[in-house]
């Protein structure tokens, strides 16, 4: 599970685009003028995880092994690493449209916001003490939300007028989410009307409506399962699914009611 690349749905139009470790940091090997590069070659030891992209010809790639960001030109294939980790992992990743990177901090119990363009760290955030595991992150029109797969809670960073708060809002969640052994709420996205998020539960393959005050609902996959799921994106009223173990990314077509996709596909 979290080997796989959590933002995967956000650069579909990269799928293509591979990782490689060792040799020269952000060479682009065998490849002619003009074309893309194939591969982005990283630091040894790197142990890439998250990945996120925005408006501009850049992607940016999290380390698990210490927490570090790697920023890759997708025109080059070339990079460097912008922002020195501490020492803890970086999980997923979401940049806003101000050039902002919010960070998920894994084992660390910690969220913290990175200029995407000068590594700053902008604001850091201990969201827990004792045991964690903060897997992804999400952005919505108003804020900032954080999974956690071993405690049962979600993290929100209310973002008024686009300005990062001072403390984080714990909200613990309810209803038919229940946690057990293993990796719990893993990916996170918006439901199709803004009003909601969906969360995948990794050790059992469910998918849950979250409200906001955090109460859960399960969705009904009509016998399917999302077991290992990973990173969630949504694309209008089509929901992708990153399965890690084996890899798979699963489509599923949402019905009017968010809470009830309807499987369309996987492979």
């Amino acid at each position: 599970m979290t080997r796989s690349i959590r933002a995967l749905g956000t650069i579909l139009a990269a799928l293509a685009l591979a990782v490689t470790m060792g040799g020269s940091a952000g060479a682009a090997a065998d490849r002619r003028a003009g074309e893309l590069p194939a591969s982005i070659s990283l630091p040894d030891g790197f142990r890439p995880e998250g990945i996120a992209t925005g408006a501009g010809p850049f992607a940016f790639i999290s380390s698990m092994a210490d927490g570090s960001i790697y920023r890759a030109d997708l025109r080059t294939g070339r990079g460097a690493i912008i922002s020195r980790g501490p020492g803890t992992p970086s999980l997923g990743m979401k940049l806003d449209s101000r050039g902002r990177l919010f960070v998920a901090g894994g084992t660390g119990g910690d969220a913290r916001v990175v200029d995407s363009r000068t590594g700053r760290v902008l604001a850091s955030y201990r969201l827990v003490t004792g045991p964690a595991f903060v897997n992804d992150v999400i952005l919505t029109q108003n804020a900032a939300w954080f999974t956690d797969s071993t405690n049962p809670v979600l993290y929100k960073l209310p973002l008024r007028g686009g300005r990062l708060p001072d403390t984080v809002v714990r909200i613990p969640l309810t209803g038919d989410l229940e946690y057990g052994d293993g990796f719990n709420a893993n990916g996170i996205t918006p439901t199709p009307d803004g009003r909601g998020l969906i969360v995948v539960q990794s050790n059992t393959g469910g998918l849950f409506h979250v409200d906001p005050s955090g109460a859960t609902r399960r969705v009904d996959l009509h016998g399917e399962s999302l077991r290992e799921g990973d990173g969630l994106l949504l694309r209008g009223r089509t929901l992708f699914a990153v399965q890690s173990h084996p890899p798979a990314l699963t489509c599923l077509r949402t019905a009017r009611d968010p809470c009830a996709p309807a499987r369309a596909g996987s492979r």
